[in-house]
């Protein structure tokens, strides 16, 4: 650097020192805040993608673990009840080496002339937003943010950018220069040394709450007034009972409705011979209890949320609050989005839950169960009413298949399921836009087509669960109780020019991201290339070797890497812009830089497995709702390879491996599973991987393409035959933040 340039965050030009201090913490992550995190301490350059094969061996037999690891148990929880629908999946675990080693030694003697996959070498140059910190206080910025001119580059000056005064002797004299970090742009600026940002991490208040003011019904302008909608089945199917041992008394029975109300004397009821030590319970009996309980729970704790109940059968019936006459839809209406939409808006806003409850509960256990499941127009209406108040959520519990008026899953024709799925995805999109999180519940054992219905739910950060009917209570607290921290959430990731995102189509170094509501969970991971740079100077792995500098980093000249201690660094940005509880909107800006390294060693030493973890988790899940089976599985080896590599560092980075591989193994062997499942229902998988020639053994012919099918066919196609079990599977892997694996580090020290 200049020693005429005036370094931003407030670095005395002529005390040379006391800038690299300030661009040493950034550098080093010590001034940066942990909203913005990458997998490692360096950026990694290289002039090509290394490449490693997947033979189709390993892809016959599967992920499974060493003689050293099959011992592994998840580390994060011994209460398995919320994932119980995958415990079985994941109770395979220690069989799966023994049926491995099996495999093994059927396949070791076609290895040397078996086919290969090709896949691009996994590395560390992958980040990851985090949005549990977004609230928390950070320095405030008393003036605007400001952006740099170039319209394919928006980024905020901040502590790591160079102002410079040309032409003047003081460094208040004149416009200053500052020539953006991450494009190059030469930006002039009208500006004084205290509006330069002085740290990583600053918030700017783009528009003060509003006043607060209590309407008619006694409402605080400053409370907790979300809409909570609970979207309950009560199908035919849902008078299904589930055993319990002992007398089990369910809530809101005292009234014995339909055919109780007979038994005015209590007698007993038991045939002869039945068992009078169990109870049996019904499916919507389990639902009434568990919703009953919520909403009795949001009168002491949220009294000022509003609670809407809406049921489907053949009709979709929306009981609001249920002070006023409910709305029946039935008939075409069922399957017209413009009329469900419209009756969805005209549904007025209820009262507070705490003037409502008495009379939702009453409704709530006059409820009985019969006719089909409308459960595409019930989730459109349930949505579009969420949609009026930001941050709402709807609940939705089911246990059949959706199969009347839009969003019908009971078809065969190939047009109609590609139209019902597109419907579902389409409907995530909506409600992710109006800050609506929909979460769903389906019952254990049943089909539901949860691959689709479950779209809804992970566009917009939602659960997707299928549990015992008697977990459901637990379930339906613990998704009110993951409480929305902001809305309206929207966050722009910078890059500088020599990189690019690779999660994404497109090359570019920037990437918009809809986020809708951000919870204490909400988070984002992805991967990043460097543009071809060759170095010329050999970096050591030690600290004694060379080290690369400005000059060997020419693929774009015109936007150098920011020098620190002689070292080249690239800086990363990310902008989030955001509405507070309170109805302030805001935009933070985080901005981190870290040093290059042309040497793979250097890059891993310095890893963070919780978020590669996460990475590898995540992308082997998408790929397989992709419809991608194979990419997903050769994703899921390569990933292992580069985790395990670096996981004998210390017992912490071992027991973040083993957690990682509780979640991918099964995932991966029960893909495995489904392609082998395939060969016995169409004579072949439906291959993503192009012409292969493989064996005539059936077990041989795993990743052979004897069935071709375009990519958007074939998705269509996995989705329908996709069990529950599996989409669930997929789903939650998904939603697992980086802490699912990161907690076992800290599980390790007790």
């Amino acid at each position: 650097m200049g020693q005429n340039n005036s370094v931003a965050g407030g670095g005395d030009p002529a005390n040379p020192d006391a800038n690299s201090v300030v661009r040493r913490d950034v550098a080093t992550g010590k001034g940066a805040s942990s909203v913005l995190n990458l997998a490692s301490d360096h950026v990694w350059m290289y002039d090509h993608s290394d490449e490693e094969v997947v033979s189709d061996s390993e892809l016959n037999e599967g992920m499974w673990l060493s003689d050293d690891e099959d011992d592994v148990l998840d580390p994060r929880s011994t209460d398995q009840s919320r994932h119980s629908s995958q415990s079985k999946i994941r109770n395979r675990i220690k069989h799966i080496a023994k049926v491995k080693k099996v495999r093994s030694q059927h396949t070791s003697a076609k290895a040397n002339t078996e086919g290969v996959k090709k896949a691009r070498r996994a590395d560390t140059n992958v980040l990851c937003v985090k949005f549990n910190k977004l609230t928390e206080p950070s320095n405030v910025h008393a003036g605007d943010a400001i952006a740099c001119t170039n319209s394919n580059c928006t980024a905020v000056l901040s502590l790591v950018s160079q102002v410079t005064t040309p032409g003047s002797d003081g460094p208040d004299q004149g416009d200053k220069v500052w020539v953006c970090e991450f494009c190059g742009t030469k930006n002039s600026i009208d500006i004084v040394p205290e509006e330069i940002p002085t740290s990583p991490d600053t918030t700017y208040l783009l528009a003060p709450p509003p006043a607060v003011e209590s309407d008619k019904s006694g409402h605080g302008g400053d409370a907790d007034e979300t809409l909570a909608i609970f979207c309950i089945d009560v199908s035919g199917s849902m008078c299904v009972t589930t055993e319990v041992p002992g007398k089990f008394k369910v809530r809101g029975t005292d009234k014995k409705p339909g055919l109780e109300s007979l038994d005015t004397e209590g007698s007993d009821q038991h045939l002869p011979h039945e068992r009078r030590d169990i109870s049996y319970v019904s499916r919507l009996q389990c639902v009434k209890d568990a919703v009953d309980k919520q909403l009795f729970a949001l009168t002491k704790e949220h009294p000022n949320r509003r609670a809407i109940l809406i049921t489907f059968s053949d009709e979709v019936t929306v009981i609001g609050d249920a002070r006023s006459d409910a709305v029946t839809i039935a008939g075409d209406k069922l399957s017209s989005l413009e009329m469900l939409v419209k009756i969805g808006n005209e549904i007025p806003l209820p009262g507070a839950i705490k003037h409502a409850y008495e009379d939702l509960k009453k409704k709530l256990f006059s409820l009985e169960e019969g006719g089909q499941t409308a459960l595409g127009p019930a989730l459109l209406v349930a949505t579009t009413i969420a949609g009026k108040v930001s941050g709402s959520k709807v609940i939705i519990c089911t246990d059949g298949l959706a199969n009347k008026g839009v969003g019908n899953l009971e078809v065969e024709k190939e047009k109609e399921a590609k139209s019902a799925q597109t419907f579902y995805e389409d409907l995530g999109t909506v409600s992710l836009e109006k800050c609506v999180t929909v979460s769903l519940l389906t019952i254990q054992g049943t089909n539901c087509k949860t691959a689709n219905l479950g779209q809804v739910a992970d566009k917009t950060r939602g659960e997707c669960i299928s549990v015992d009917p008697l977990s459901i209570t637990k379930e339906v607290s613990e998704i009110l109780s993951n409480s929305v921290i902001a809305t309206n959430v929207k966050a722009k990731i910078i890059l500088h020019k020599k990189l690019y995102f690779r999660t994404e189509d497109s090359s570019d170094n920037i990437l918009t991201i809809s986020v809708g509501n951000a919870t204490l969970d909400t988070e984002f991971v992805y991967e990043y290339g460097t543009r071809t740079v060759k170095p010329n100077v050999k970096e050591e792995t030690n600290s004694g070797g060379a080290s690369p500098t400005s000059k060997t980093m020419d693929a774009a000249p015109e936007v150098p890497p920011i020098e620190i201690d002689g070292k080249p660094h690239l800086p990363f940005q990310v902008q989030i812009e955001y509405t507070r509880l309170d109805g302030a909107k805001c935009m933070r800006v985080l901005t981190d830089v870290k040093p290059v390294t042309f040497d793979r060693a250097v890059a891993e030493k310095g890893i963070d497995l919780a978020i590669l973890g996460k990475h590898i988790a995540n992308t082997t899940a998408r790929l397989a709702m992709e419809g991608e089976f194979t990419q997903a599985r050769v994703s899921a080896i390569v990933g292992q390879r580069l985790i395990e590599k670096n996981s004998h560092a210390n017992p912490k980075a071992r027991s973040q491996y083993n957690a990682l591989m509780t979640d991918i193994i099964p995932l991966e062997n029960a893909l495995r599973d489904r392609q082998e499942e395939e060969i016995r229902e169409y004579g072949g998988n439906l291959s993503d991987y192009g012409n292969n020639t493989g064996s005539d053994d059936e077990s041989e012919r795993i990743v052979v393409p004897v069935k071709k099918v375009k990519a958007k066919k074939k998705k269509v196609q996995r989705r329908t035959d996709m069990s529950d079990s599996l989409a669930n599977y997929c789903y939650q892997v998904k939603e697992n933040p980086s802490t699912t694996y990161s907690r076992a580090e800290s599980d390790s020290d007790d």
